[in-house]
């Protein structure tokens, strides 16, 4: 019963005691209605004595009274066990939003990754489980608990053979518990495990909708489905089954219990040990005795359950956060001039596999810059080094000569637009997703970024134009027109630095026209790096930067680099002399080389 004191229960113990601590007020109120209730109870037992020896002495008035003041005193005890209930009601419904929120916070700063549809599972039925176990039943069975304590007391003075009786049913009830308990929980653990499986794979199939019915994989998709839950099925009733057999085992016992102590008191009356009101008396008392125990039940079983959730809810926001620092006096920027400089830069994403190898370059205010080169070569790296989302573990980069880690973070960001491959486009209505990045920014300035790169059109054909809901994932809206919606995006704050992220990549011909035609309005008068494979997203660039594991190969204007016959850039360059070059990536893997050559030849 008390295995909560031990360190396998830290984590959880740890998490649900800071959660409560804010409502402590709260408990305490809803712990002093409890306790009223509880002590009304006391009288109870007198009154029913008094009601029995009245009724059957025929005092009528003395019955009714005694009858009245049972009846209020149930009303009293009535009213503030709902009054309890409302008060850790309302505690419970703050404690999971409080939960849901810190683990929301605390998955977006986090480096590691997790699974989506575990996500979905912590923050759906293990933040339940929590709420259920913050409740006014178990305020209540604490208070019972202590009541219970002083009714035995009493029942001990009045009837020390009832009493006796009573205590035989203590080492059976702690034994109950014990046995239950444990399994419970295992049984919890292997329940939850089984969900994040069903909620991984619906997570994951229903995000691919389209490649499951593209592939006519419908059926085959509900059959693994059925066959997750069916998997589930049994541990789940296993649970119910310990659930259930802990709860009725536990009224079991204290109506067992109850019923040997009254057949003990009835014993006691036929030997004139007590009169017929005090057997009722006793009989009361011996109900406040046992009743705890069946409500006990019930609350311990969602304590175990809750633990099982407080664990893996602890594990979540225990995942390790991002170790970019804010300054603790940070350089003031209003509006950057666009200068970027990266000076003997080497960076590893895990020890002993390092990305970038000594890296320096400067990119002058106003410059576009092609940053180009095999997949793997770290060209994102350098954006994300960029953005500071991760810092270099040697040399340095800075904006306008301030190295970013005296810039506060949200000051950093404010300055670059980013256009990555690809668009995110947010449930919201259109406007909504234009303003994301300065949802403060009025509607002029939002129309403008839109009729700058051709949003107007797309809102034009929408059923109610810039307030139509857009769905998850941009939905019904085409890839070209997300990825125009992203540019209005990036406008719409007006950076002085964009970064494009091979933002055409994934467009066929003719909405690469259209997108490009955007991203010229967006680069103009602004600095911009602009990583890509093909050269229908970087022919404008002031300069082209080669990138071959990690390092700086070959820079130089496009006319340059064509000249360098030796070079990287002119080799990839020249198989894109086949008809298709324009939709042909300038770097690619050596098994795309051969096919692109294949092509060639035939």
């Amino acid at each position: 019963m008390f295995r909560f004191l031990t360190s396998s229960f830290r984590p959880a113990f740890s998490l649900l005691r800071g959660l409560v601590r804010p409502h402590v007020r709260r408990i305490v109120l809803a712990a002093g209605f409890t306790v009223v209730g509880c002590l009304l109870a006391l009288p109870v037992p007198l009154l029913i004595q008094q009601v029995v020896d009245h009724a059957a002495g025929q005092l009528l008035p003395k019955l009714l009274t005694a009858a009245g003041l049972l009846l209020i005193a149930m009303i009293i005890r009535a009213s503030c066990g709902f009054a309890a209930t409302m008060v850790m009601g309302h505690a419970a419904i703050e404690v999971v939003c409080v939960l849901r929120r810190r683990v929301y916070e605390r998955l977006l700063r986090a480096e590691a990754k997790v699974a989506p549809g575990v996500i979905l599972s912590c923050l759906t039925d293990d933040a339940a489980c929590v709420q259920n176990l913050v409740s006014a039943q178990s305020v209540g069975v604490l208070t019972d608990l202590g009541i219970a304590a002083v009714v035995a007391v009493w029942l001990l003075w009045l009837s020390p053979l009832q009493f006796a009786v009573a205590a035989v049913f203590l080492p059976l009830g702690i034994f109950h518990f014990r046995w239950y308990t444990r399994r419970i929980r295992r049984s919890a653990g292997d329940v939850r495990h089984r969900l994040d499986r069903i909620f991984v794979q619906l997570k994951e199939k229903l995000d691919g909708a389209v490649v499951v019915k593209g592939h006519g994989r419908e059926a085959a998709e509900e059959a693994e489905f059925e066959a997750r839950m069916a998997e589930a099925h049994p541990a789940r009733i296993e649970l119910g089954r310990l659930t259930t057999g802990f709860s009725v085992g536990g009224q079991l016992l204290a109506g067992l219990g109850a019923i040997i102590a009254f057949m003990a008191g009835v014993w006691a009356v036929k030997r004139g040990g007590l009169s017929v009101g005090e057997a009722a008396e006793a009989a009361a008392l011996i109900a406040l005795v046992f009743a705890p125990l069946a409500r006990l039940t019930d609350v311990m079983s969602l304590f175990e359950q809750a633990v099982v959730s407080g664990e893996r809810l602890a594990r979540l926001l225990d995942l390790p956060a991002t170790t970019i620092a804010e300054p603790a006096q940070p350089a003031q920027l209003q509006r950057a001039r666009g200068l970027i400089e990266f000076e003997q830069v080497d960076f590893e994403y895990e020890p002993g596999r390092p990305c970038l190898f000594d890296l320096s370059l400067r990119v002058e205010p106003g410059e576009h810059v092609a940053i180009v080169g095999p997949t793997g070569c770290g060209k994102s790296t350098l954006l994300s080094l960029l953005l500071r989302f991760h810092d270099p573990n040697s040399g340095e980069v800075r904006l306008d000569g301030i190295p970013l880690p005296r810039l506060a973070l949200k000051n950093l960001r404010r300055q670059i637009g980013l256009v990555p491959q690809e668009a995110v486009i947010f449930r919201g209505t259109l406007a909504e997703n234009i303003r994301y990045g300065c949802p403060e920014a009025d509607g002029a300035v939002m129309q403008t970024a839109a009729d700058a790169v051709g949003v107007d059109e797309i809102a034009a054909r929408l059923p109610n134009g810039y307030d139509t809901l857009i769905g998850e994932g941009g939905h019904p809206l085409s890839a070209g027109e997300k990825q125009r919606i992203a540019i209005a995006r990036a406008l719409c704050i007006d950076p002085p630095i964009v970064l494009l992220d091979e933002a055409t990549s994934n467009l066929d011909p003719q909405a690469e026209r259209r997108v490009q035609a955007a991203l010229a309005y967006l680069l103009q008068g602004r600095t911009a790096i602009i990583v890509a494979h093909r050269l229908a997203t970087v022919r404008d660039a002031d300069r082209f930067v080669v990138l071959e594991n990690g390092r700086i190969v070959q820079t130089g204007s496009h006319s340059r680099l064509l000249m360098e016959v030796a070079g990287l850039y002119y080799q990839n360059m020249a198989l894109q002399a086949v008809p298709t070059a324009p939709l042909l990536p300038m770097f690619s893997s050596p098994a795309q080389d051969r096919a692109i050559a294949k092509t060639g030849r035939s």
